[in-house]
């Protein structure tokens, strides 16, 4: 595992949290959400499994939470 504090780890940490939101806040619309953010679908789609960001993953958080 890498030091908490070592900034490779904590860029990973910002751009899953950045993309997660993203695409909460487009409704999980991952053409939408590239293009807001200026990349190809697919390299969004491939960042969404690299980080394991799902819809279904996040919503099973959220009702695991309260």
């Amino acid at each position: 595992t890498e030091h908490p504090y070592n900034l490779r780890q904590a860029m990973k940490d910002f751009e899953r949290g950045y993309l997660q939101n993203m695409l909460i806040l487009n409704n999980w619309d991952v053409p939408g959400t590239a293009n807001i953010l200026g990349i190809a679908p697919e390299t969004l789609q491939a960042k969404m499994e690299k980080f394991h960001l799902s819809n279904i993953a996040v919503n099973d958080n959220l009702h695991n939470n309260y």
